[in-house]
């Protein structure tokens, strides 16, 4: 049976999300397979608005410069 995931490691996925809009990134920065955001995002709205909302704030952030 797979493992649940914990708050906290939702938590730390959107907060990733947020910052670089990838939600692969995101997900190995939370200790899963993004299959499993991918899922919780259709199985859950609640999730799925705060997806949107994270993937929004990815967006406004200015690019890096290069150097």
């Amino acid at each position: 049976m797979p493992k649940r995931k914990t708050a906290a490691a939702w938590r730390r996925f959107l907060r990733v999300l947020a910052r670089t809009g990838n939600a692969r990134a995101a997900a190995c920065a939370a200790g899963m397979d993004v299959a499993t955001a991918y899922d919780r995002r259709i199985k859950v709205p609640a999730f799925a608005v705060q997806w949107m909302e994270a993937v929004a704030e990815a967006k406004a952030r200015p690019s890096p410069r290069p150097s």
